[in-house]
């Protein structure tokens, strides 16, 4: 199903609240929505500028619109955690990638509970 206009917002904002929700306000971020081939989005970063490209799939396939809040803040904590990449040799990379990722559902959980914190009491940014 192609990307509609409404999911490409929900994503944005949602990376957009993960970035203040995680104290990241200085780096620029800019998101695109493009074919990608095995992910539902992804990140790329350049840290000595703090300036990151995550792009959303333009055939999406979230189930929900819970879904893609979720992928925006995996991206999010994606770029939190990238420069430990450059401490990854080969032999240690999988071990590294599937604890990075364990880190990261975590904090993506803890986001969506903050969230959802904040609808309940009603704060806006």
């Amino acid at each position: 199903m192609k990307l509609t206009k409404k999911r490409y917002e929900i994503f944005s904002r949602a990376v957009y609240e993960a970035l203040f929700y995680l104290g990241m306000t200085d780096w620029n971020v800019q998101i695109f929505k493009r074919k990608l081939k095995e992910a539902d989005a992804q990140a790329s970063t350049h840290h000595p500028s703090k300036r990151a490209f995550i792009s959303i799939n333009s055939d999406d396939q979230h189930v929900s619109d819970d879904d893609v809040i979720n992928s925006g803040y995996h991206e999010v904590v994606e770029i939190l955690l990238s420069p430990l990449e450059k401490y990854m040799t080969e032999t240690a990379k999988k071990i590294i990638e599937e604890e990075r990722h364990a880190i990261i559902n975590r904090i993506v959980f803890l986001l969506e509970i903050i969230r959802k914190l904040e609808k309940q009491k009603g704060v806006k940014k």
